[in-house]
């Protein structure tokens, strides 16, 4: 699946054992999707995904914010599907974000 959206920022990089010994390494994506509204929400509410190290590296040489396209991918954690971007297009930066 592919997605147009506002990244604002990206977090700091994680990386640790969880609770079965197995290695988690990535970081947080914060982004808006343009015109998506979900029941109940009002405004922009912001998003946050996963990221590989890879993906976060790429991100590092990017103006915030930005519009990208992200490709996600679905992954079952925990008895349930997730969304998790494992890359992205760069399209433009986005300076108009607190613009009046």
């Amino acid at each position: 699946m592919q997605q147009n959206v506002i990244v604002t920022g990206v977090g700091k990089p994680y990386d640790f054992e969880n609770e079965n010994g197995d290695r988690i390494k990535g970081a947080k994506v914060y982004f808006y999707i343009e015109n998506y509204f979900s029941d109940g929400e009002l405004g922009f509410v912001p998003r946050s995904v996963s990221v590989s190290l890879d993906v976060y590296q790429k991100m590092q040489s990017m103006k915030f914010p930005f519009l990208a396209e992200l490709v996600f991918e679905k992954q079952f954690k925990r008895g349930s599907f997730v969304d998790k971007i494992v890359d992205f297009s760069y399209l433009e930066h986005y300076d108009s974000l607190f613009s009046r």
